[in-house]
């Protein structure tokens, strides 16, 4: 009988309770081309700029962008490149190669966590395109990030739409869902999704991921 044991996750680090939530939209991951393992930045930032233009955004919001640049790739760094182009005149903010300690208050400030990896790609014949897991929704979601994921692979363990968070397949379920959320910032029921999505992530903790290695090695 196999047993499965996601990696652990430092749930513990971001504070004990998702307070201090600002009207920040985060995504995190490396700025990688898009014939690689792409986070969807340029999607990301397609569905965003919709939603500005369409006046879904409320005054104050901002989609805040992190990850690593890998310069030693021309292709990595022209996508870095289009991805700065594309931010350029919208409530978006870059935030390349930020330390650890910076990253830990994105996470602790911001309300709501886009992960869009694998979002048009064919898990039958490119599943190496697609989370395994996730470390960094899981990330979020133990800072109170409410997320709003791909409803693939590895993202769809870690959230249940409409319980502690929402999924999408396509580009109008992403808006939507997000809008849904940003008109309601401080209303009981965001303030429900971000204590479900701060709950749920203790699942993948530390102290759980020990506790069941225990079980297996020490029957």
């Amino acid at each position: 009988e196999s047993v499965f044991a996601p990696p652990p996750v430092d749930t513990e680090r971001f504070g004990s309770t998702p307070a201090g939530k600002k009207r920040v939209l985060l995504s995190v991951g490396r700025f990688f081309a898009a014939s690689h393992h792409s986070k969807k930045h340029i999607e990301m930032l397609g569905a965003f700029r919709e939603m500005c233009d369409q006046g879904l955004v409320p005054a104050g919001w901002e989609f805040h962008l992190a990850g690593r640049v890998h310069r030693e790739t021309p292709q990595h760094v022209a996508y870095f490149e289009e991805v700065k182009r594309l931010a350029k005149g919208y409530p978006i903010r870059i935030l390349e190669d930020i330390p650890y300690d910076d990253l830990a208050k994105e996470y602790r400030e911001a309300a709501i966590f886009w992960h869009a990896t694998g979002w048009g790609e064919d898990d039958d014949l490119y599943p190496e395109r697609f989370e395994h897991f996730g470390i960094t929704t899981c990330e979020a979601m133990s800072a109170g990030c409410i997320p709003v994921v791909i409803d693939k692979a590895g993202q769809r363990e870690i959230v249940t739409d409409g319980v502690n968070g929402y999924t999408f397949l396509t580009s109008r379920e992403l808006i939507d869902k997000t809008a849904s959320l940003m008109a309601g910032f401080g209303s009981n029921r965001t303030a429900d999704l971000t204590r479900a999505a701060f709950e749920s992530a203790a699942r993948y903790g530390k102290q759980t991921f020990i506790d069941r290695i225990r079980r297996v090695l020490l029957p």
